[in-house]
């Protein structure tokens, strides 16, 4: 895995999508990348927070390919990234603030937790 700090996402922002403060992705050769806007002013978003939103998703799908249908019975398959359902969300742990991340059990089980904060 790579990670490349910009201070700028402008120029990739296409694939990262609209207000992305990082995204990740595999290069043309297979190698798993993840790119993070290092600039809090420009995304609102710690560097810490993207980073390791970006590499907890990369550790459970790393080719961002794998799928979960919702428990709720309408069929509906959800991409396994694990930080997009709670990405709103941070917190600290040994003075480094981090991404949330949902459990693989968010979309298969009403009963909790959920998530990495409870």
């Amino acid at each position: 895995m790579t990670l490349v700090p910009v201070g700028n996402i402008g120029p990739v922002a296409a694939q990262c999508g609209d207000q992305a403060a990082a995204c990740h992705g595999v290069l043309a050769y297979g190698r798993l990348v993840a790119v993070v806007d290092t600039n809090e002013a420009d995304t609102c978003v710690p560097w810490t927070v993207a980073t390791s939103h970006e590499l907890f998703e990369m550790l459970v799908d790393p080719l961002a390919q794998t799928t979960t249908q919702a428990a709720d019975g309408s069929g509906t398959e959800w991409l396994d990234e694990v930080a997009d359902p709670v990405e709103d969300y941070s917190h600290w742990v040994k003075g480094v603030r981090l991404s949330d991340s949902s459990t693989r059990h968010a979309l298969r089980t009403p009963r909790g937790p959920h998530d990495a904060m409870g």
